[in-house]
């Protein structure tokens, strides 16, 4: 994750870094992806998932 653009990609869970171009939905319990792959976040991500979203949105 230290590799990749911060600005581009959300790691919402342990297992899952997600490209924030490819992001179809977001919910506060899980990120739906353009192909309908469906990754829970976890609860020690939330908030940071929750606060990378709305910079993400607002760039």
């Amino acid at each position: 994750m230290s590799q990749l653009d911060t600005n581009k990609f959300c790691q919402g869970h342990k297992s899952f870094v997600v490209n924030g171009n490819y992001i179809s939905r977001y919910t506060s319990d899980s990120i739906t992806m353009c192909d309908d792959t469906n990754i829970v976040i976890s609860r020690s991500m939330k908030k940071n998932v929750r606060q990378w979203m709305l910079d993400y949105v607002s760039d």
